[in-house]
């Protein structure tokens, strides 16, 4: 055979992009306005008919999912698709007795807001360790009206890497099961875990909770430990960090710059097997971004990846703040569910869809909402108004029985007192919060001027009227939230 020359056929293994050409995107928004039209040009719109449906009717059969959404407006589908929780002024109060849905020391809730529809809150808890909530708290029965001492005694499990080790997923499931009917007594209805990054970094701190730098004994375990929380009725796990959130230096907002192949065969591997043997009830994104997108506000995270490719079904939510996620964008991602959310999250949502007017006093000052329980910072309801002395549009803010305005010395004053336009935030109240003083900006004649006698105050500035969202992406985020609640419920 010398002077032969011999030819090996070698197959190129192909890399899969991650990264989606956004040319497939389409979003059905359901209307019962026949009036509403496309805004998005990936939107197509169905009419539907207007009746005061209640969520046991999707469980019935009587009515889609997609035509219960609809009977909600905007604002309710924002709120839908905000939780309350650690941060937030929280909605809920914790009660015990027959109808609790509360649980004080649990990570956080969905809303409340629309039990008359028939959709009762879910609760979610910390960990991949298990349950995490209060031991002990006062709270209200509400049988008897008293006032007692409550008692929560949760089972303590070995950590991720330890059970990892076992290389045994029967172990997994157990464990898994173990904690299912701790949440069933303690009436959580999603577990934030199991927590299942690679262990990239041996500086993260929270190594110990993921199960190994291999992506498939990560997926497995994973899996294994799925089955077992979702054995009770009524409950469910939540895989995370969806995904490369795998050091702690810059944690809530590092870049991690991965090449597809490294992404698709490392870092997302352990989640496609998690999702397509065990069909977790949720994802937790992570607060990183990866190649400079949030993961919350990913499309091809997502939506392409986890929903398209392999089959995804449940509900994903932020982690807790989001990172450097915003709201309005995640909800066009598919990040359905906003954490620990918050008036001001749902209001950025309700922005991007509709313009949403300033909201007055009746003195004619911004209204100040307080944003957390612990500190007096306050935001500034101006919705889609920005205050600009060079603005072309103007807002008027009329004042209320017996108010006056007047202009002194280039500030106006309402009885005598100055009118805010600003708050001041949170950093500055932690760096002084001795001499933390909550409003600012006092409303003057570069941006403000008196109209109707005393009786109005005019603002200057720019009315965002441009909609950066379809109600079609909120329904479809709402939707998704609501399939879990229901199966939550029981229904």
């Amino acid at each position: 055979m010398e002077g032969c020359t011999v030819l090996l056929a070698v197959q190129i293994p192909e890399t899969l992009d991650s990264r989606s050409a956004y040319s497939d995107e389409k979003v059905v928004t359901y209307a019962t306005d026949t009036s509403y039209q496309p805004v998005m040009p990936y939107e197509t719109v169905r009419y539907v008919e207007k009746k005061e449906w209640k969520l046991n009717d999707v469980a019935s059969g009587r009515v889609s999912m997609e035509e219960f959404a609809a009977q909600l407006d905007a604002a309710q589908l924002a709120d839908l698709c905000c939780g309350t929780g650690w941060g937030v002024q929280d909605e809920n109060n914790p009660v015990i007795g027959a109808s609790s849905e509360s649980v004080p020391g649990a990570a956080g809730e969905t809303t409340h807001a629309l039990e008359s529809y028939g959709v009762s809150s879910i609760v979610l808890a910390d960990g991949p360790g298990g349950v995490r909530i209060t031991q002990q708290f006062e709270a209200t029965d509400l049988e008897s009206g008293e006032k007692r001492q409550v008692y929560h005694y949760c089972t303590a499990w070995p950590v991720g890497t330890l059970l990892a080790q076992s290389f045994d997923p029967e172990i997994l499931e157990q464990v898994g099961c173990g904690m299912a009917a701790d949440m069933q007594a303690m009436r959580i209805d999603l577990l934030l875990g199991p927590g299942m990054n690679i262990q990239r970094d041996p500086m993260c701190g929270r190594n110990f909770e993921y199960f190994s730098e291999d992506p498939l004994i990560s997926g497995k375990m994973a899996s294994a430990m799925v089955r077992g929380l979702q054995s009770l009725p009524g409950g469910g796990g939540c895989i995370k960090h969806y995904a490369a959130n795998n050091q702690e230096t810059n944690r809530n907002a590092v870049d991690s710059v991965i090449g597809q192949r490294a992404l698709r065969e490392i870092y997302l591997e352990p989640y496609k097997i998690a999702i397509q043997e065990s069909q977790p009830l949720s994802i937790m994104s992570s607060y990183n971004l990866i190649n400079g997108v949030p993961t919350a506000d990913s499309y091809d995270l997502c939506t392409d990846l986890a929903r398209g490719e392999w089959g995804f079904e449940g509900l994903i939510m932020t982690d807790w703040n989001g990172g450097s996620s915003t709201p309005w964008k995640s909800m066009h991602a598919g990040n359905d569910l906003i954490m620990p959310g918050g008036k001001g999250r749902a209001m950025n949502i309700l922005q991007a869809v509709k313009t949403v007017m300033p909201e007055f006093d009746e003195r004619g000052q911004v209204i100040m909402v307080q944003e957390v329980p612990f500190a007096p910072v306050f935001a500034a309801r101006w919705n889609s108004f920005t205050v600009d002395p060079e603005g072309p549009d103007t807002v008027m803010a009329p004042l209320g029985e017996g108010h006056t305005a007047e202009m002194k010395d280039g500030e106006i004053l309402v009885d005598g007192e100055k009118v805010y336009m600003q708050a001041n935030d949170m950093k500055t109240f932690f760096n002084d919060p001795a001499s933390f003083v909550p409003k600012i900006c006092p409303a003057n004649e570069e941006v403000a001027f008196i109209l109707d006698d005393g009786r109005a105050i005019g603002y200057k500035g720019h009315l965002d009227k441009k909609p950066r969202l379809c109600l079609g992406d909120v329904q479809r985020c709402a939707v998704h939230n609501l399939r879990i609640i229901l199966k939550c419920m029981g229904l």
